[in-house]
């Protein structure tokens, strides 16, 4: 469960990296070299990585907020309330014999 929660993590950091990348070089005029380091820092910051992506993708691809929002807030959201799913107990059994009915063979 944790591997594929990081594997989302990555995936999403990547796609809101290239977004904020079109984003500085389309509205800041900034060269590629320039960009990507500063989106790549900027993407892994949980709730700032998502909010400038939302921005870039209006900016930089015309999306409307509605889409945009969509696209990148709700992978966040879900990624984080898996994650807090998981940290939760697991259901304690309730005492009282199992069942021990063995299966009858159909013949």
């Amino acid at each position: 469960m944790r591997l594929a929660l990081a594997i989302a993590y990555i995936m999403i950091g990547l796609v809101q990296m290239s977004v904020i990348m079109s984003g500085l070089e389309t509205v800041q005029n900034l060269p590629m070299t320039v960009a990507a380091p500063v989106a790549l820092f900027v993407a892994y910051i949980p709730l700032a990585g998502t909010l400038a992506a939302i921005v870039s993708a209006v900016a930089a691809w015309n999306c409307s907020w509605l889409v945009a929002g969509l696209i990148f807030a709700l992978p966040s959201v879900a990624i984080v309330a898996i994650g807090h799913l998981g940290a939760l107990p697991a259901p304690q059994r309730l005492g009282g014999p199992v069942s021990r009915i063995p299966a009858v063979a159909m013949v």
